[in-house]
């Protein structure tokens, strides 16, 4: 088993942060750490990951996202963009290869649809275990916020036709549903689900027993998220999907209709 930890910390310089850190590590064995908004200049990394007991580290583009990890995997990084990395892995122990994409999305939904863009275009290139996770700065529905405007679904068609048409599942958590809180007070608060992780049939098939916790939020208004991928082969039984938010849809029921009707002739599938 690999052990993952990933969290937008909301800057390093905090003495707290790092022996959050440090003890998250320690406590969990993780082998791979991503950090997104380390909110330092990316040449203090290589003290950071001294500090972290790490063997290697990386700053992408931007310098949003820092990735450190240690003798456990060999990491390669595939892709470098500002809203993202993603890195070849190979678990030294159990010699599966596997890839994971850290994601750091911009605010604004305008500033996602380059990132969305580059996602599809990679799922199409690939045919290996494929892991997408972290900070998405957006919701599949009004159930993953509490507080705040009502949520519009519109706002979350293009975050679900991205997971749609990259082939991914959301592979679920354990712990509070809720990743992010604008932490005010009151009348004022909102919470979020933005972030998670998102598998391809292969990674399911490959680490059918991966789980994420949603561990507490601490000096950050994200949690970290905990990320333990099991390398045992299990026969799983897999099951039919169907996204809620289809049915939604003015024209559900028309459409499933008029398919329903349509003569077939063999195999329906």
């Amino acid at each position: 088993m690999i052990s993952a930890l990933n969290w937008n910390i909301r800057g390093m310089k905090s003495q707290a942060a790092t022996e959050r850190l440090n003890f998250l590590i320690t406590q969990y064995k993780i082998s791979f750490l991503a950090i997104q908004e380390p909110f330092i200049k990316e040449d203090k990394i290589i003290s950071f990951k001294n500090k972290l007991n790490m063997i290697e580290c990386f700053a992408n583009s931007s310098n949003k996202i820092w990735l450190f990890w240690n003798s456990d995997i060999t990491c390669n990084v595939f892709a470098n963009e500002d809203q993202m990395v993603t890195c070849k892995i190979m678990d030294n122990k159990a010699g599966k290869e596997f890839y994971i994409s850290v994601i750091y999305a911009k605010s604004r939904s305008s500033g996602r649809e380059d990132l969305w863009r580059y996602m599809r275009i990679f799922a199409t290139t690939l045919n290996s275990p494929w892991a997408v996770c972290r900070d998405f700065n957006s919701i599949l529905n009004g159930d993953e916020k509490l507080g705040g405007l009502p949520h519009r679904l519109e706002k979350s068609i293009p975050f679900i036709e991205y997971i749609n048409d990259c082939g991914l599942s959301d592979m679920g958590y354990s712990g509070s549903k809720y990743t992010w809180c604008n932490e005010r007070k009151e009348q004022d608060i909102i919470w979020k689900r933005l972030d998670r992780f998102l598998a391809n049939e292969q990674w399911e098939e490959c680490f059918s027993k991966t789980s994420i916790l949603h561990l507490a939020r601490y000096s950050s208004d994200h949690c970290p998220l905990l990320i333990n991928m099991m390398t045992e082969e299990v026969n799983a039984i897999r099951y039919f999907k169907f996204l809620n938010f289809w049915a939604e849809q003015e024209d559900f029921l028309n459409i499933v209709k008029e398919q329903w009707e349509v003569d077939i002739t063999g195999n329906i599938f």
